[in-house]
């Protein structure tokens, strides 16, 4: 059986509900193409400081990928490691909060050497 229309109450738009809402502005928030997002995120680590993070440790060992890997591979375990090492999820991982965010700048680290390495 369809809904009735209530008469009395006028009819709103999608438009309507979403102005109310603040939305992502290019040129007020700054990165407007994937470009320059990738160039704030390598500017928040840089090559010299995620070198420094990591010390001895193999970037593809911390990420768990072999000598071999894609981009693709790298990029899947990168994010499968990132959500287990996440500080926000120290309640189901059973990490403190320091080894928590320990393991997870280690992660963006690896990452970050990684994606230089590959021109990304």
């Amino acid at each position: 059986m369809p809904r009735k229309k209530n008469p009395n109450k006028p009819a709103r738009k999608f438009s309507d509900i979403f102005s109310k809402y603040k939305t992502y502005d290019p040129e007020e928030e700054g990165f407007g193409s994937p470009e320059e997002w990738k160039g704030a995120f390598r500017e928040r680590m840089g090559l010299s400081e995620a070198r420094e993070c990591l010390r001895d440790k193999s970037p593809r060992g911390v990420l768990g990928v072999g000598a071999s890997a894609t981009w693709a591979e790298i990029t899947k375990a990168f994010r499968k490691r990132v959500l287990e090492v996440h500080p926000d999820r120290i309640a189901v991982t059973g990490l403190t909060p320091e080894e928590a965010h320990r393991l997870s700048k280690e992660v963006v680290a690896a990452y970050s050497i990684l994606a230089e390495e590959f021109g990304k």
